[in-house]
């Protein structure tokens, strides 16, 4: 995967022939982020009750410290895009990684936390 810039976050998941992978984080908002962030990204599969997704923030050693849960924090917003919740109130100040796995598919991004 190669890592690319948008909107001044961190990207990686755009497949190095240029090619769209199937599931991909299109943003994270705000970020810096205090309370909340808002992750924003694009599926070629249809997302439904049953469908396999994970978002979780990880820490720098790779630890799970936050995540969404897929009851009421992931949104369907229309052609293939949705967009999720995660607080981050509880966590100290540092850069995160957001993880987003739906299926055999994994996307990342960095996050910074702001106290």
């Amino acid at each position: 995967a190669r890592a690319s810039r948008a909107g001044g976050t961190r990207l990686i998941g755009q497949a190095a022939s240029g090619n769209t992978p199937p599931v991909r984080i299109t943003s994270l908002s705000p970020n810096p982020a205090q309370d909340e962030v808002e992750v924003r990204f694009v599926s070629e599969t249809v997302l439904t009750a049953s469908s396999a997704l994970e978002l979780v923030l990880l820490d720098t050693r790779g630890v799970i410290v936050a995540q969404a849960e897929r009851g009421g924090q992931v949104e369907a917003k229309g052609n293939g895009e949705y967009v999720a919740r995660v607080r981050v109130s509880m966590l100290p100040s540092g850069t995160y990684t957001v993880r987003l796995r739906m299926g055999s598919e994994t996307a990342t991004a960095q996050i910074r936390v702001l106290r």
